[in-house]
C-alpha cells in the first residue's frame, strides 16, 4: 500500500495589511546562500538535489504589514500534540532603510531560544548579506546545563558577465568541533539534535558559479570546503529546457577527504576522517515537468 503526505492544507485570510494563515505550509527564512542559520524549522543542506519545493509544518501565522517595506511576521508552529517543549514560537520584523534590508528573529524552539539578525545591502553591482544566530540551549529546562553558540554566513555575489553568476560566503559555525578528534561527539547535541546544525567543523569557505552556456542550458556548480581540516565537496548540474514544460539535468557530487576507518566490534576510529570524507561520490539524472 502507497503512502501519502498532504503537505500543503491551510486556511488563507487576507485583510487590509493582515495576512493570517492556519493550516500546513511553508515557513522559512534567511539571505545566506549556501548555509541559513535562522532557517531551523525545515532547513535544506546544500547538498539537496531538489530545492524547489519546501516542507510544510503545521502552524498558525499572522503577518501584518507596518509599511510597504516593513512587516511583522507572528507564528506558532506545532509539535508533537501541541505541546511547547516539542514546538516552537516565533516573531520577525523586517524592514528596509537607509539602503540596507534588515530582519531580527525571535524564536523559542522546543526548550531553547534563538535570536536572528539577517543584513542585505548593495554595493555599486555587488550585493552583500550576514546572517546571524545566537542560540542558547535548554533555555526552560532547569534540569539540563544552559548552553549555548553562535553561527554566522557573510558573503557577496555579483554578475560577472551577462552570462556567469557568483558568490563566495564564509560560515561560521560556533556548535562545531575544534578537531576531527570530536566529530562524533558532537553529533550528540542539542544543537545538531533540535537545532538543524548538520556541519561538523567550524568554519568554512563555500562559492559557486551559474553560468548561463545558451538560452535553455545552465551549468551551476557549488564548492564547501571545510577550513579546518581541508576537506571539501563539489556538486555540478548541467540542465536543459527541453520544451515549457520540461526540464531535464544531470549531476555530480565529488568529494576530497580522508574516509572512515573502521574497525570490527569498534566501528569508525574518532579522528579517521575529514568531514566531508564521509560524503558520497555520486552522479545523477532527473526531469521534471
Amino acid at each position: 500500500m502507497g503512502t501519502f503526505n498532504l503537505d500543503r492544507l491551510n486556511v488563507h485570510w487576507s485583510g487590509n495589511k493582515t495576512d493570517v494563515i492556519i493550516g500546513r505550509q511553508a515557513v522559512a527564512w534567511g539571505s545566506g546562500k549556501m548555509v541559513n542559520p535562522t532557517d531551523i524549522l525545515t532547513p535544506y543542506a546544500f547538498t539537496e538535489l531538489d530545492t524547489e519545493y519546501r516542507y510544510g509544518v503545521d502552524a498558525i501565522r499572522l503577518r501584518y504589514a507596518l509599511n510597504a517595506m516593513s512587516e511583522l511576521d507572528a507564528g506558532y508552529v506545532f509539535g508533537k500534540g501541541g505541546d511547547i517543549s516539542k514546538s516552537a514560537l516565533f516573531l520577525r520584523g523586517k524592514t528596509y532603510l537607509a539602503g540596507t534590508g534588515a530582519a531580527v528573529t525571535l524564536m523559542r524552539f522546543r526548550e531553547h531560544v534563538l535570536v536572528g539578525l539577517d543584513l542585505t545591502r548593495a554595493f555599486g553591482g555587488v550585493g552583500t548579506w550576514m546572517e546571524t544566530a545566537f542560540v542558547q540551549t535548554n533555555r526552560f529546562n532547569e534540569n539540563i546545563a544552559e548552553n549555548s553558540y553562535i553561527r554566522v554566513s557573510v558573503g557577496a555575489d555579483r554578475q560577472l558577465t551577462p552570462t556567469v553568476y557568483g558568490f563566495l560566503e564564509y560560515h561560521y559555525n560556533g556548535a562545531g568541533a575544534e578537531g576531527r578528534s570530536a566529530y562524533l561527539s558532537e553529533v550528540a547535541g542539542p544543537a545538531y539534535t533540535d537545532g538543524a546544525v548538520y556541519l561538523l567543523g567550524k568554519q568554512y569557505l563555500g562559492m559557486g558559479l551559474n553560468v548561463q552556456l545558451t538560452a535553455l542550458t545552465t551549468l551551476n556548480t557549488t564548492l564547501l570546503a571545510n577550513i579546518q581540516d581541508g576537506s571539501a565537496f563539489l556538486t555540478a548540474r548541467l540542465e536543459h529546457s527541453m520544451s515549457d514544460n520540461l526540464d531535464v539535468s544531470l549531476g555530480v557530487y565529488m568529494r576530497k577527504g580522508e574516509t572512515p576507518s573502521v574497525l570490527p566490534q569498534v566501528g569508525i576510529l574518532p579522528g579517521s576522517f575529514d568531514e566531508f570524507g564521509i560524503y558520497p561520490n555520486m552522479v545523477y539524472a532527473s526531469w521534471y515537468e
